[in-house]
């Protein structure tokens, strides 16, 4: 297990740490791997103390503290997927690769062009937990117009080139959102080996990992909007919170027939990626992918369509 060399300091650093990228599974994983008996991960997820100043000002004895409760025979693992967004947060690696040089990385990457939008609508969503009457107020279009991170995420050779000044292409698994979601048993040996824990055993046993996706966040966020005045009639609370969840779906069902939907969808559900941005975009990642494909010795031509 690694250990820090500050006596002051809890003495648990991270074993390992999946790195990103943002909407290509990392939840799932990271919900996977605390099943393992020995495996320990942070809660938070996404501690993100090698990109955030602000944590990272919080000082290394806060970020060890997150990993004090392990026990000897568990790795340590944590999971922030802006430590894949460079240049964004431009010092990630160095912060890293200073406090543990010696850290296992997994990477998991998705098509590029879909990724980069399911963040932008993913920023959206991150506002609406503290701000739930927060309307979108950018197009996809004029989103990367303005702040091209998103793209640059999904940049993953580009972000890659950050690691590898700095850690040995041994230190990283790669791993590809497709083949997670399509065979996740499969991926996660491929993890297991890499962290050199046993292989034989049944992530999935107690069901497969469902992530929260941006699509069901839309859909609950225009159903939640029918249907708050309901709510606000004489009982309406009451009578809606013991109404069987088959009337409730029955009453959204008439609801969404309403002319007020699509006002809401209008206010509070971002278009989609224009079809010539998509066919830019595909044009734009045609090098990194090979680049990558290249580097991995890999097919990603799906990720040209």
């Amino acid at each position: 297990m690694a250990k820090s060399t500050d006596s002051s300091t809890p003495c648990r650093l991270p074993d390992f740490i999946i790195i990103g990228a943002a909407k290509a599974g990392t939840t799932s994983l990271y919900r996977y791997l605390t099943r393992h008996p020995n495996i320990f991960m942070s809660v938070p997820k996404e501690p993100n103390y090698f990109a955030h100043d602000e944590r990272f000002k919080r000082g290394e004895a806060w970020y060890l503290s997150l990993f004090q409760d392990a026990g000897s025979d568990q790795l340590c693992g944590e999971a922030s997927t802006n430590y894949t967004n460079w240049p964004l947060y431009p010092d990630t690696v160095t912060r890293m690769a200073k406090l543990a040089p010696a850290v296992k990385l997994i990477y998991l990457m998705r098509h590029p062009v879909n990724r980069a939008y399911s963040h932008y609508i993913q920023l959206i969503q991150n506002i609406r937990t503290d701000n739930p009457d927060y309307k979108f107020d950018t197009t996809f279009e004029e989103h990367i117009a303005a702040d091209d991170s998103v793209i640059q995420s999904s940049n993953y050779m580009l972000q890659i080139n950050q690691y590898l000044t700095h850690y040995s292409r041994d230190q990283m698994l790669f791993l590809t959102f497709e083949e997670f979601i399509k065979d996740p048993q499969s991926s996660l040996i491929q993890v297991a080996d890499f962290l050199e824990i046993d292989r034989g055993f049944d992530f999935i046993g107690t069901g497969e990992v469902k992530e929260n996706l941006n699509r069901d966040k839309e859909s609950w966020l225009l159903r939640s909007r029918l249907t708050a005045p309901l709510k606000t009639l004489p009982g309406g609370r009451f009578i809606a919170d013991h109404l069987p969840q088959s009337a409730r779906d029955q009453i959204y069902s008439w609801l969404k027939h309403l002319p007020q939907r699509k006002r809401i969808e209008a206010e509070y559900i971002p278009p989609k990626m224009k079809q010539e941005t998509r066919a830019k975009l595909l044009d734009y990642f045609k090098l990194p992918n090979a680049q990558l494909s290249e580097f991995l010795g890999r097919d990603l031509s799906i990720w040209q369509r």
